[in-house]
């Protein structure tokens, strides 16, 4: 028979075996399945036509390195958006953008939640010229091909919020870009 003392212990242990695996997908959520918008697949091929028909914009002549974006107005949620789509040079959608009124962050953020599962949050101060602060909030999701969508409350003022999927080459490119090169003057 074991003493009170060893019991309490496997109780404890068992207790924090079965949390780790709770913990991990709280802090890492990882989505099965590929994401999309409107049924339009983030990393998938995709025709001009196919992004009309299922986001409702319209396409520009490919660039010389093959890539395409087409852009327009577009609804998410329920809210008017300005979308756009990169689609690289072999068809497939690398990135989807959508720019939308803060107004309607909640409801999108609620039907991103529903769709996609609870993202990872970071929350943090931003301010506007005035120095007034306001609460920024960004969500991320990601899946297990490690494609992004990134929802941001503010986005470059304090009128608009973004949504953001990207694939994961894309996202490492954005990144690698971003870094900038000290020697390109």
């Amino acid at each position: 028979m074991m003493s009170d003392k060893h019991q309490i212990q496997r109780s404890e242990k068992m207790r924090t075996t079965a949390f780790l695996p709770l913990m991990a997908a709280l802090c890492f959520p990882l989505a099965a399945a590929a994401f999309d918008f409107k049924g339009l697949e983030l990393g998938a091929v995709a025709s001009p036509a196919d992004i009309k028909s299922k986001v409702g914009i319209r396409c520009w002549k490919k660039k010389r390195d093959g890539t395409q974006t087409c852009e327009g107005r577009s609804t998410v949620a329920g809210a008017v958006t300005f979308a756009r789509v990169v689609v690289d040079a072999d068809g497939t959608v690398q990135d989807i953008g959508l720019r939308f009124s803060e107004e309607d962050f909640s409801k999108v953020e609620s039907g991103l939640r529903e769709k996609f599962g609870e993202p990872s949050t970071e929350r943090s101060e931003v301010q506007n010229r005035m120095g007034a602060g306001f609460n920024q909030v960004t969500h991320t999701w990601k899946n297990e091909q490690r494609d992004l969508v990134v929802l941001v409350r503010y986005a470059n003022d304090i009128n608009h919020s973004v949504l953001l999927f990207m694939t994961a080459k894309s996202a490492e490119s954005d990144a690698a870009a971003s870094k900038g090169d000290p020697t390109d003057l």
